[in-house]
């Protein structure tokens, strides 16, 4: 009976979720980064984690969050999407960066299948945590985005 009751209460669970809004992908660019996104009416809210790299340097841990306002929707697919949000990394042993992040994307969304596809330019514009300077490597994060929309 026990085992009934689980069966129809995870039927029953599964069946009321809905993930319409919700996209996850990857993204590569200064990094490879996982990312997913709540989409509504006309905006969005991302969140990426990852990591990034630089000729020389150690790997950097990356999180980004960022809402976007859809600027330019066209019947064939493609958008527009700009917004900002901030930025935390760093690697061990070293100081961390911080930072707001301005954002523009140029995306095309298939009509027959579940994809979207993007470029972006998310510069990060910010500090260093040991108080030492700017973190001027984040101001070239442009990426390519492909991503599963649920």
């Amino acid at each position: 009976m026990k085992k009934l009751f689980v069966i129809m209460l995870a039927v029953i669970t599964v069946s009321t979720i809905s993930a319409k809004g919700w996209n996850a992908g990857l993204r590569i660019g200064s990094g490879f980064q996982a990312q997913t996104a709540y989409e509504f009416n006309k905006g969005a809210i991302e969140a990426r984690f990852g990591m990034t790299w630089y000729y020389g340097t150690p790997i950097d841990a990356d999180f980004q969050v960022l809402y976007y306002r859809n600027v330019l929707n066209t019947h064939e697919g493609i958008f527009i999407d700009a917004g900002a949000g901030f930025a935390l990394g760093g690697r061990p042993n070293m100081c961390m960066y911080y930072g707001v992040t301005p954002s523009i994307k140029f995306g095309y969304k298939f009509s027959g299948a579940p994809v979207k596809i993007g470029v972006d330019w998310s510069p990060v514009i910010g500090g260093l945590s040991d108080g030492l300077g700017y973190f001027t490597r984040g101001l070239a994060n442009v990426g390519v985005s492909c991503v599963y929309c649920f």
